[in-house]
């Protein structure tokens, strides 16, 4: 990808002659050597995911004291590279585009990832490998900014639904499933080693298909009739909502936008030095960002208003989101506070006990969906019910694998449609697709995934 986009001197508007592709190429053509490298690169920062998933926690809790605590740990280093990635990149994507130095950015933030994930290798303490993973994070994640924006660049209007479904595809090919929740499920049920790893490759496998066979039906229904997707009429509202026709990519590098980025290049310094040498945190490091977003107004000649403005605009698509996981959270607290997560434990154990195998089964899934609504997170939900569900489980002699099935599939289900599931409801935010229409979307679908789940749960 680097090497055909890299030959433009500039990043021109998404029309297919500026872009470089070729304006012949109809929606149905075979992809071009363009648009498989930018596929491919999705496959290659997928590696990362599966690093970060699978790996990196287990090697950085082994770098812990005893008494360390690695969820917090690891739940301050993922935030601190979400936030950063937030409030940087609405700036440096619009710099980019006025620019034209999509490339370069690209390019700086693709190797700083790649310089720092294999620099995790040299920290011997757990809290200098965090500050090298942050900037990792940062990097890889930065780099996906500028990679998405050079879509346009990549192929014409009529097939950015067909190549950006590609990455998105074979993205999920390079990654890998989530371990975590199985392994915390059986390691709080007393299941040894992994003894149903080829079940769940059938069930991974089974889901995999509907999902293909489902996607396919619905895409192939859109375009015979685009009138008749949901999301027809705010398709138009979006593609003028991101197009940048019009931009002048000759215009210079100033020296208040140099200015800027050399605040946040001190801000960011100040951060690292905070989190290796002060044992900074979230309020110390909200502070410096704070002071980053105020100094860079300023210095970029922005007045008081404006900032304002500017700042409005570059959170309005993550508010939404946020008010939803907030309210969520608050929800799981006032549940927990008042131990009522604890009373519907109770009441299902009771509920559940002594009634036939297949209904117990098909009762724990569906309790296991219900739970998600409050517990969201695969990991905490496991934490919280196997407890209770592995011991019932095995008093109604039933193998103790279905309570870590009926948790693992319930919950992923659930989160799929759920308000309080933080990646859904963000998802749906950044996209401008409400609730009720991405419901009507996929209620038939997960129809069909939750019968198929019911029955692997029963097996």
């Amino acid at each position: 990808m680097n090497d055909s986009i890299a030959a433009k001197p500039t990043d021109g508007p998404a029309d297919s002659t500026a872009a470089g592709t070729d304006p012949a190429l109809t929606a149905t053509a075979k992809l071009t050597p363009r648009e498989k490298k930018w596929i491919i690169y999705d496959v290659g920062n997928s590696a990362f995911v599966l690093l970060s998933t699978a790996v990196i926690p287990i090697y950085a809790k082994s770098l812990m004291p005893a008494d360390g605590n690695i969820v917090s740990a690891w739940g301050y280093a993922q935030t601190i590279a979400s936030l950063v990635i937030a409030l940087l990149m609405p700036l440096l994507g619009s710099i980019a585009d006025v620019q034209g130095m999509k490339i370069k950015f690209f390019l700086g933030f693709f190797g700083t990832g790649v310089v720092t994930c294999c620099a995790m290798a040299l920290p011997l303490t757990w809290l200098p490998f965090l500050v090298v993973y942050i900037l990792a994070t940062i990097g890889l994640n930065g780099s996906l900014t500028f990679y998405d924006s050079m879509l346009i660049d990549t192929t014409p209007n009529e097939r950015m639904d067909k190549v950006s479904s590609h990455g998105y595809g074979w993205g999920y090919i390079g990654s890998t499933v989530n371990p975590f929740n199985v392994l915390i499920a059986q390691g709080v049920a007393g299941i040894q080693g992994n003894p149903q790893l080829w079940f769940r490759f059938i069930q991974y496998a089974v889901f995999t298909l509907i999902g293909i066979v489902w996607v396919m039906m619905y895409a192939r229904k859109v375009k015979k009739n685009p009138q008749g997707s949901i999301t027809y009429k705010d398709d138009f509202a979006k593609r003028e909502e991101f197009a940048v026709e019009g931009i002048n990519a000759d215009m210079p590098f100033t020296l208040r936008q140099k200015l800027v980025l050399i605040v946040f290049a001190v801000g960011m310094g100040i951060i690292v030095w905070g989190l290796v040498t002060r044992g900074w945190y979230m309020d110390e490091i909200s502070m410096v960002f704070l002071a980053i977003g105020l100094l860079s107004g300023i210095v970029g000649g922005l007045g008081e208003k404006e900032m304002a403005e500017e700042f409005v605009k570059g959170m309005a698509d993550f508010v939404y989101a946020a008010v939803i996981i907030g309210i969520a959270r608050g929800i799981l607290v006032v549940a927990e506070g008042g131990l009522i997560i604890d009373t519907i434990l109770n009441s299902l154990a009771n509920l559940l006990a002594g009634v036939p195998t297949a209904v117990f089964t098909t009762m724990m899934y569906f309790a296991q969906a219900f739970l998600s609504i409050l517990v969201p997170s695969s990991s905490g939900l496991a934490a919280l019910t196997m407890p209770v569900m592995a011991p019932l489980t095995d008093l109604m002699g039933v193998n103790t694998e279905a309570s870590v099935t009926a948790l693992c599939i319930a919950n992923q289900t659930m989160n799929t449609i759920s308000p309080t599931a933080g990646m859904t409801v963000a998802g749906l935010a950044v996209c401008k697709i409400s609730f009720p229409q991405w419901w009507k979307t996929c209620w038939k679908f997960m129809i069909v995934v939750v019968v198929v789940g019911v029955v692997f749960t029963a097996i």
